[in-house]
């Protein structure tokens, strides 16, 4: 991905999150009972289907025999399963209680017939296609989940870095901007830096939070004022 594309997507994102807060400025995240919200399906749809052309764009041909166009998540989950651990990777939304996000955590464990799951991908595939009949997928919970793996993508992924700082979307705990810019470009996946939106944090490259929330704190990952107010440590 060029620099030009990798500039669209973090416009796209910026678009979607700013139409995603709209909603939850009046529709408060309830993850045990969430309401059928018709107007989402726009944001569940663009988002999944951002994620499918990232995968597509970035994946590895020399690693399948199949065509570019006939990749399915299921190569998805195999190549980058094994380059950046995205099931390992966790966010923390901007919104009261603080939770961690993981939107691919399921996406190792295969249903019994061999399909991968992961709810939100489903969400999607299923608008996709049949956007009336399957109007019951607009849901608060997918639309979230489905920008938050927007969100960890623009993480992982070098290609996006010089976009996310040129935004102003990374905490580099007192890095220089050319010295992080050059380490990344150059392979450095390990920096303790924080992607940060409005809604989302997560650590940049192979860099995870723990398990445990209690565990995170702003003054730790990205030196993040943000987040170490957030959380209140």
């Amino acid at each position: 991905m060029d620099q030009t594309e990798a500039e669209l997507v973090i416009e796209w994102f910026i678009d979607l999150e700013s139409r995603l807060r709209g909603y939850l400025r009046t529709v408060p995240i309830n993850w045990n009972h969430n309401a059928t919200l018709p107007l989402l399906a726009g944001i569940v749809l663009e988002a999944g289907g951002l994620v499918d052309s990232i995968f597509r764009m970035e994946f590895n041909p020399s690693d399948c025999r199949s065509k570019r166009k006939n990749l399915n998540i299921t190569h998805f989950a195999t190549q980058y399963e094994r380059r950046y651990s995205l099931s390992r990777k966790s966010s923390i939304i901007y919104q009261y209680p603080p939770v961690l996000l993981a939107p691919f955590y399921t996406w190792t464990i295969q249903k019994q017939n061999g399909a991968i799951d992961l709810d939100w991908w489903d969400a999607y595939n299923k608008l996709k296609h049949e956007r009336i009949e399957q109007y019951a997928q607009c849901t608060l919970a997918n639309a979230v989940k489905s920008l938050c793996a927007l969100h960890q993508m623009l993480a992982v992924l070098p290609c996006f870095f010089r976009s996310l700082i040129a935004h102003d979307m990374v905490a580099l705990r007192g890095y220089a901007i050319p010295y992080a810019i050059d380490s990344v470009e150059q392979g450095a996946v390990d920096m303790p830096f924080l992607v940060e939106s409005d809604l989302f944090a997560t650590p940049f490259g192979e860099q995870c939070f723990p398990a445990d929330l209690n565990q995170v704190s702003g003054a730790i990952y990205g030196g993040s004022r943000r987040l170490e107010q957030f959380l209140g440590r």
